[in-house]
């Protein structure tokens, strides 16, 4: 059975996934959710996010990031919160979990250029989903982050923006129509 997109659904020219796949281990997607649940009512302050993140990330609390109230809300109460809305993490939607073939069947329906960047330390994407990924889409690229776990984009930040430019870059000329496949 074939997928079909939203009939009002833009053409995708690329899909770069960052630190998702088909295939991901079941503790590390627990700890995502275990930290995107707590603190439903939101934080007191920014260094208590500070904390809860260096926290999940399994580091020392240095300094508050600058860019933290990008991420952040002032709620009607005075308490951070999140910018997504929590309703993301409730039970409903996670059905998907109830059908871990449909990401893998909805890529294999996708016959353009796919990147999938992953933390070298993920907890979420191993080594062996990796494997099955590659073995499973021959023309994907597939770039490991030393240093990053799930968290990529704030991890190694100048290293992920690299290579997602690089690979935008070479799938899509400067007119915005996709090439047919990504050859590496």
């Amino acid at each position: 059975m074939g997928l079909q997109a939203r009939p009002d659904a833009p053409r995708l020219a690329a899909i770069a996934l960052v630190d998702i796949a088909p295939w991901m281990e079941p503790q590390g997607v627990g700890r995502i959710v275990d930290f995107m649940r707590a603190y439903p009512d939101g934080f007191a302050s920014l260094e208590e996010v500070s904390r809860h993140i260096a926290g999940y990330r399994g580091q020392t609390l240095a300094a508050i990031p600058a860019g933290l109230r990008k991420n952040l809300r002032l709620n009607g109460h005075g308490r951070w919160v999140w910018h997504w809305d929590p309703r993301l993490m409730s039970g409903e939607n996670h059905d998907h979990r109830n059908d871990p073939a449909f990401f893998e069947r909805a890529l294999a329906c996708y016959p353009g250029p796919l990147l999938l960047v992953r933390g070298a330390r993920s907890d979420v994407v191993s080594e062996e989903s990796v494997s099955r990924f590659t073995k499973m889409f021959p023309r994907a690229r597939v770039t490991q982050l030393t240093g990053a776990g799930h968290m990529v984009a704030g991890d190694a930040n100048t290293a992920f923006t690299s290579t997602v430019i690089e690979f935008l870059a070479e799938v899509m000329p400067t007119d915005g129509t996709p090439t047919q496949q990504l050859d590496k």
